[in-house]
């Protein structure tokens, strides 16, 4: 055909610092046809624009963006807008990056793409949609480094505004977690309304949502979950249970004098006195000397609050949950970034290069003076997500793994790595998670299913049929999701401990080793801020190591 009319809107393209520059490409788009089932358009009366970063430019035939992160890649959209300037009307495709993350370089693909109208493109996609097609368009797409044209990004007058206000760290998050929120608040004001609706659907069956992700699915590579440890699941040993209970002791001591920890961290029933404020809080939970603490660090925006002790043989990090703004940041700055042969959350994998490039380096060169082997990493929530991510680091240096024996013990972290590095075997890192926490099961994938799911499940809603008829719709979108691998996911590496309440009477525990798949679904439950909180794996540690904990 002749001129063709596009106009692109794509997620906020963005160079995260850590970036691995083969992923920094240059995506040229051709349009080769369109068939409209229009009636009297005339090829000469269609007109091309594409619209990217906020600009709008007239083109002819084709276009070129610059895809500079593997976000982009994973969750990007290109929408192209063919218009008729006789008869003023539109027509759109919508074209997904993640089509082509795995094309090789110079790859030309030739796809089919329907024409959509406005009020199509603007409701968001769900499990059974049925789409009013106005015809089709014939689409070339070329992959290949990126053109220098695209090398220097000048800053535009928003951006330089920010960074007369905030540090360029804090601007690049800002950026990410504006790129989530669009990414999970999509399509049309009805559409979210029905989201909203279906999330409350989505409660109503919480229980049997939770009961079938406890009896179905596995990932391929990962392993099976293990109902070996016994057959009641209530075999953790006295000494196990100890251990876990003093890990928790140095979760609970980095936060410090937290007035949340006062409240949900159990009684400190050692007084003490020391000068020092920080160190105070610490010795209140921990028993031993001042002298053993070699540094306590209330944290900041390049690095999560942490305090490192030593105890008898051991050095332990204990890295504290979020508390402050900085955290929240980095929490919600959840786009993926390239990690090893895979990815990771990016806020956290921040916060862990931070501490690996500044912090372990100056530690290791004590422990060598000290001659101490063994290190511990722990920490609750998004302080033990950035322990499980250390944990890995330090494996993958040679020197490091052959000269410390690494432990992690995370308590309630976020997912934190792709399937690639899940599957990995890692040598003594573990996750403990109780019951129904929400934010271990949290990933921007598993969001993003949550929100499909849920419009599904509202677009679906019959009263005639009534609320209960909805999971069998649930258990057919959840198997075409299972299969169809539209969101990408984060995962726990690692082993995995579940812990759960034995009995309704909420006196008895069990616990039950894990495979990383059984949390990679989101699942909300009113009961998630309990289970999240450190105090109940305390109770849960004192039903094991209580003498009589068999006999109830």
């Amino acid at each position: 055909m002749g001129l063709v009319s596009a106009s692109i809107r794509l997620t906020e393209l963005l160079l995260v610092p850590v970036m691995v520059n083969s992923l920094q490409t240059t995506i040229q788009i051709q349009i080769d046809g369109i068939d409209w089932n229009k009636n009297g358009i005339k090829a000469s009366a269609v007109k091309t624009k594409y619209c990217y970063n906020d600009e709008s430019c007239d083109f002819e035939g084709s276009f070129s963006i610059a895809v500079r992160s593997l976000h982009d890649f994973l969750f990007g959209k290109v929408e192209i807008v063919f218009s008729n300037e006789d008869s003023f009307e539109y027509a759109f495709i919508s074209i997904l990056l993640k089509d082509f993350y795995n094309s090789k370089m110079r790859e030309c693909r030739k796809r089919e793409y329907p024409l959509l109208s406005a009020c199509e493109m603007r409701t968001a996609d769900y499990y059974g949609r049925k789409y009013k097609v106005l015809g089709k368009s014939q689409i070339s797409l070329f992959k290949r480094e990126l053109d220098k044209e695209f090398e220097a990004k000048t800053d535009g007058v928003i951006q330089s505004f920010m960074s007369k206000i905030f540090q360029e760290s804090t601007i690049v998050q800002l950026k990410n977690i504006n790129r989530v929120f669009s990414i999970l608040f999509q399509g049309s004001h009805m559409c979210r309304i029905k989201t909203v609706t279906g999330i409350f659907l989505n409660e109503y069956l919480s229980d049997k949502r939770y009961l079938y992700n406890s009896n179905t699915g596995n990932i391929s590579g990962l392993p099976e979950d293990s109902g070996d440890l016994a057959e009641d699941y209530d075999n953790m040993d006295v000494k196990t249970a100890e251990a876990l209970k003093r890990n928790l002791k140095y979760v609970i001591a980095s936060f410090l004098d937290s007035i949340i920890m006062k409240y949900t961290a159990g009684e400190r029933k050692k007084i003490v006195e020391s000068k020092d404020e920080a160190k105070k809080s610490v010795l209140e939970v921990v028993e031993i000397n001042e002298d053993d603490i070699y540094k306590v660090y209330r944290g900041s925006i390049d690095c999560i609050g942490f305090v490192i002790l030593f105890d008898v043989d051991k050095a332990v990090v204990s890295f504290r949950g979020t508390l402050t703004t900085e955290d929240i940041i980095h929490d919600l700055n959840c786009c993926y970034i390239p990690f090893l042969n895979g990815y990771a959350h990016c806020g956290i994998l921040k916060l862990a290069s931070y501490f690996y490039n500044t912090e372990w380096r100056d530690l290791k060169a004590v422990l060598k003076q000290k001659k101490i082997k063994n290190v511990l990493f722990t920490g609750h929530s998004l302080g033990a997500a950035v322990g499980v991510l250390l944990h890995i680091m330090i494996s993958e240096n040679k020197e490091d793994s052959s000269m410390f024996n690494i432990e992690t013990s995370g308590f309630a972290p976020p997912p934190t790595v792709s399937i690639e590095i899940a599957s990995r075997k890692l040598k003594n890192l573990r996750t403990y998670i109780f019951g129904k926490d929400s934010i271990t099961r949290m990933s921007l994938g598993s969001l993003k299913e949550y929100n499909y799911i849920s419009l599904t499940l509202a677009s679906k809603l019959s009263i005639r049929k009534g609320i209960d008829s909805l999971y069998e719709d649930y258990i057919e979108v959840k198997n075409y999701l299972n299969k169809a691998n539209l969101f990408p996911k984060l995962y726990h590496p690692g082993e995995i401990f579940h812990f759960e309440f034995k009995s309704d009477d909420r006196r008895t525990y069990q616990v039950k080793k894990r495979c990383p798949s059984y949390f990679s679904d989101f699942l909300g439950f009113k009961c998630f801020p309990r289970d999240h909180m450190p105090n109940v794996f305390f109770d849960a540690l004192d039903y094991f190591t209580s003498r009589r904990k068999r006999h109830i």
